[in-house]
């Protein structure tokens, strides 16, 4: 045993040891009451987050989507109400599923 090994276990290790602090750190450590929370409180925020980021999508999907159902209303399927034969009136509405199909 060399003396710098000594002095720093005799001066400085052992009273840290001994020290109240490292009582505490000690006893810090083998607890793990606070882990579980900590566990949940992460997934259940992670889950939210994942919920908000698919509603924006969702969100801008359905307006999307009602504005084409809006256009295929007035416009192609508008056009049906006008018609003096039967042969035309469904002519128009093939040209209406068509038109209404591809949007």
């Amino acid at each position: 045993m060399n003396i710098v090994s000594y002095v720093l276990g005799t001066y400085v290790l052992l009273p840290f040891f001994q020290s109240s602090i490292f009582k505490h750190l000690k006893r810090f450590r083998a607890e793990d009451d606070g882990a579980v929370t900590v566990d949940f409180v992460v997934l259940t925020s992670s889950i939210v987050l994942l919920g908000v980021a698919h509603a924006v999508d969702i969100a801008k999907a359905t307006t999307n989507l009602s504005d084409d159902i809006s256009s295929c209303l007035t416009d192609d399927i508008g056009d049906i109400v006008e018609f003096t034969s039967t042969e035309e009136y469904f002519a128009k509405l093939e040209a209406a599923a068509a038109g209404c199909s591809s949007k």
